[in-house]
């Protein structure tokens, strides 16, 4: 005969598995737990939730140019002497998936389970690339010097290059210049000019460009476990593993909430049952020190209350 995997409670007090952040007062759904026949075979149930932390950076990089150290000279800035790339966290999200009941505020297919209270990490994931051309325009060859020029004195034709750029620029804006240029012919040549002189700019200011890295975590958390290390984040290294000694970390903290189930009917000794395990709703919260990045409130299996009943009669 065929038992039944699924067994539900229904009293004001129960909070559903309604699998959201946020989960409305109904019916809560217990599952089978043991040996369980399914489809004509008996198979072991034991159904756990795998939480899943995505965790998003901002990757700002700065690459010096081939002139910075003569800026202050010829151009009258300070410029970054040294590369350097800064992560900040930008956005978090908790999700989670319940082998047993199905997907949980989580989309995307599941990946292989961790072991119990350990991560399992993803490949970083680069989006959103706002600028990663790290290349320097090169001064065009002076055919009529045939001597070698030492890099100050190629900072200082570069340099002169952005005035005359900026001259010629500010020629074209008062009409001193380019009497036949006007309309949209106009502002193409200003447009040109302005990409020149920010191509010579970059040659002693460097370059800036922004990208964000994404990755996920998956933990499957300990019966009693309330707290876990889902990574560190180090601000020149970005991602690095939960077991550094270094990095801030992110911790993954749960707070399971009362389950109020009434009591079983009390069964004789000795008389057959099957146990029904019924997650718990858990308020669980990713936290960098004292900043929340993300919460949400999810039925976990592991902190849920294992229910015994009696087995169905059997047909006549």
């Amino acid at each position: 005969m065929k038992t039944p995997h699924l067994f539900a409670l229904t009293a004001a007090t129960l909070v559903a598995t309604g699998f959201a952040t946020n989960l409305p007062a109904q019916t809560l759904e217990g599952v089978q737990t043991g040996m369980i026949e399914q489809d004509g075979s008996r198979i072991w149930s034991n159904p756990q939730t795998v939480v899943r932390v995505t965790v998003t950076l901002q990757k700002e990089s700065v690459r010096t140019g081939p002139y910075a150290r003569y800026a202050q000279k010829y151009l009258g800035v300070i410029a970054p002497l040294n590369n350097r790339d800064t992560y900040t966290v930008v956005s978090a999200a908790i999700a989670c998936d319940n082998s047993a009941a199905g997907p949980c505020a989580a989309t995307g297919a599941a990946s292989a389970a961790p072991a119990p209270g350990a991560a399992v990490v993803s490949a970083p994931t680069p989006v959103s690339p706002m600028r990663s051309d790290t290349a320097f325009v090169r001064l065009p060859v002076n055919i009529t010097s045939a001597v070698a020029k030492s890099p100050e004195q190629m900072a200082a034709d570069a340099a002169n290059m952005i005035f005359k750029l900026r001259k010629q620029r500010a020629d074209l804006v008062s009409g001193d210049a380019g009497e036949n240029v006007f309309g949209a012919g106009l502002t193409s040549a200003l447009d040109e000019l302005r990409t020149q002189e920010q191509d010579y700019l970059e040659l002693f200011l460097g370059k800036q460009f922004t990208q964000q890295v994404v990755r996920t975590f998956e933990i499957i958390p300990f019966t009693d476990g309330r707290s876990y290390t889902v990574c560190r984040i180090d601000e020149g290294d970005g991602f690095i593993d939960a077991a550094a000694g270094y990095g801030r970390p992110l911790t993954l903290e749960f707070t399971p909430e009362p389950t109020n189930i009434p009591a079983a009917p009390p069964l004789r000794r000795n008389d057959p049952f099957i146990s029904f395990i019924f997650p718990a709703v858990t308020a669980a919260r990713l936290v960098d020190g004292a900043n929340e990045l993300a919460s949400g409130r999810f039925p976990v299996y592991q902190f849920g209350v294992v229910y015994n009943v009696a087995p169905p009669a059997k047909k006549k």
